[in-house]
């Protein structure tokens, strides 16, 4: 989801969120985090679109839900600046 999330939000042109990967260190589940996936997910945990599900942990490999899916849209749309 953070893919897709960051892909949105370049074709908004509002990609200036910094990929550093050191934001992703204090989880205790970073290793789990697919290589593909690794600057996304920085980008969207730093623009706080996408938040831990608890304060040590991301979930990487979870499944979304549909209200979690929801949120995550609407800070899409109010870090573009679209509500």
């Amino acid at each position: 989801m953070a893919l897709m999330v960051m892909r949105a939000l370049k074709l908004l042109g509002k990609d200036d969120v910094d990929e550093s990967q050191e934001r992703l260190k204090p989880y205790k589940d970073e290793d789990e985090i697919s290589i593909w996936a690794r600057n996304a997910l920085s980008s969207a945990v730093e623009a706080k679109l996408i938040e831990e599900v608890d304060k040590e942990h991301l979930h990487p490999k979870a499944t979304a839900t549909r209200a979690q899916a929801a949120v995550v849209i609407y800070r899409l749309l109010a870090y573009a600046d679209w509500l």
